[in-house]
């Protein structure tokens, strides 16, 4: 079997820090986002610039702990260190929140004293969480 890939597009992103992932996110308007623990930036294919700020994820980033995306990039997910869970849907830039549940929020302060890396992970539909 041999597959044939061509470079559409090429951009280069300038910073001091490499970003140690990347998530496609949304499926009806579609964009590129650079993804660290915590922080996120959207990236403009054409001019290989990042939009640093996303209205509705801003305030929550200085509390996220960690954050990962759906499989199917419909919704990204974030785990604060308050043990809450927020859901954001970048098609209907829906900010969802869930409250955190003693144990969740347990776990995340035992393991912000222990670097402890945790993962979390959200379904495609974003009914289903977790940690």
């Amino acid at each position: 079997m041999e597959v044939q890939l061509e470079v559409l597009l090429s951009s280069s992103i300038k910073r001091k820090k490499p970003w140690p992932g990347f998530c496609w996110l949304g499926q009806e308007k579609e964009s590129v986002f650079l993804l660290d623990e915590k922080r996120i930036s959207e990236v403009n294919l054409v001019s290989g610039r990042t939009k640093k700020k996303i209205p509705k994820l801003h305030p929550l980033l200085r509390n996220v702990v960690i954050m990962s995306s759906s499989r199917n990039g419909a919704w990204l997910v974030g785990l604060l260190n308050s043990g809450e869970i927020f859901l954001w849907n970048k098609d209907k830039d829906c900010l969802k929140t869930v409250a955190a549940a003693p144990d969740v929020s347990q776990t995340v302060t035992a393991s912000l004293e222990s670097s402890v890396r945790l993962k979390v992970l959200v379904s495609g539909d974003g009914k289903r969480v977790t940690s």
